[in-house]
């Protein structure tokens, strides 16, 4: 589908889908780091700057980072954007990252324009989006999470 002034962002390189069953889940750093496609660099820095929260705060060197999945999805996104829509400042995707953290289910579009992102559930409002822009399907995320249990 095609809209004028809408680039889609292309996910080539997707690992394949996981469900994580509850939110009670933790994922380690390196789950995270693979299934989103950061490095371990990007995401230490996005913890670092506050981007992305730790499920319980670290004791000091040598303790595990544990993220729930949302923080995984969210990591997913910031690769994706990082990387496609060359939105390479992640505190200026602090306030997309509020809007999918608090988002009640996981599913829409992101849209950044010029460093600025949203997000839209309807496909049919993409049309009247003016300018260059790019847009994340979020249900492209290889990371998903059991709404029904969740709920």
């Amino acid at each position: 589908m095609s809209h004028t002034g809408v680039e889609y962002v292309s996910v080539a390189q997707t690992p394949p889908p996981v469900t994580i069953p509850t939110v009670d889940r933790l994922l380690t750093s390196p789950e995270v780091v693979a299934l989103a496609g950061l490095t371990y660099r990007q995401l230490d820095h996005a913890v670092r700057r506050g981007v992305l929260r730790m499920a319980r705060p670290v004791a000091g060197s040598g303790d595990r980072r544990l993220f729930h999945a949302r923080e995984a999805q969210i990591a997913w996104v910031m690769a994706q954007v990082q990387e496609e829509a060359g939105a390479r400042d992640i505190t200026r995707l602090a306030h997309a990252v509020d809007m999918l953290r608090d988002a009640p289910r996981w599913g829409g579009y992101l849209v950044v324009s010029g460093g600025v992102a949203s997000i839209v559930e309807d496909e049919t409002e993409l049309g009247e989006l003016a300018g260059p822009i790019a847009v994340l399907r979020l249900d492209a995320c290889p990371v998903s999470v059991d709404e029904e249990a969740v709920a």
